[in-house]
């Protein structure tokens, strides 16, 4: 937990504001750090960075507030950095045991880690404020994680 003295003087984010992105996230690290404590491992993580529970909504919704992180789907986007369903998220995924830290690996997926892959073209049909970015944006499959050493 970010100290609430030095988080006042280095910045202007609202550490109580539960429906922002970064602290809704952070709840529910929280809750799955507490729930399975002592019983992580690396399939516990893989689905702890696929998890669509929104720990403001307390539901089940995949969107910028939760684990997953898919601002592409949220029609709050992330105010300032994304607009409503801005093409965004959590998309590099990484996770580590002792086992895998010792022989200096780590396991990695790119992509949304709950296998949802994102299509360019079908996205800004959807949502044509966003056809500015038609020349830059690419379409980003899910690919499950794959050890790394």
């Amino acid at each position: 937990m970010v100290d609430d003295k030095l988080g006042r003087e280095e910045s202007d984010f609202d550490r109580k504001d539960m429906s922002n992105s970064a602290n809704a996230r952070h709840v529910r690290w929280e809750q799955l750090m507490g729930e399975y404590k002592g019983k992580i491992d690396i399939e516990a993580a893989k689905r702890f960075m696929g998890d669509h529970f929104d720990s403001f909504a307390k539901k089940e919704d995949a969107g910028e507030r939760t684990l997953c992180g898919h601002v592409d789907l949220s029609p709050r986007g992330v105010p300032p950095w994304q607009p409503p369903y801005g093409a965004a998220g959590a998309v590099q995924n990484k996770a580590m045991d002792s086992r895998l830290a010792g022989e200096m690996a780590m396991v990695a997926a790119a992509g949304h880690a709950c296998g949802i892959g994102f299509q360019a073209a079908p996205h800004l049909e959807k949502h044509p404020n966003l056809q500015w970015q038609k020349e830059f944006l690419r379409d980003m499959p899910s690919f499950p994680g794959r050890s790394f050493a």
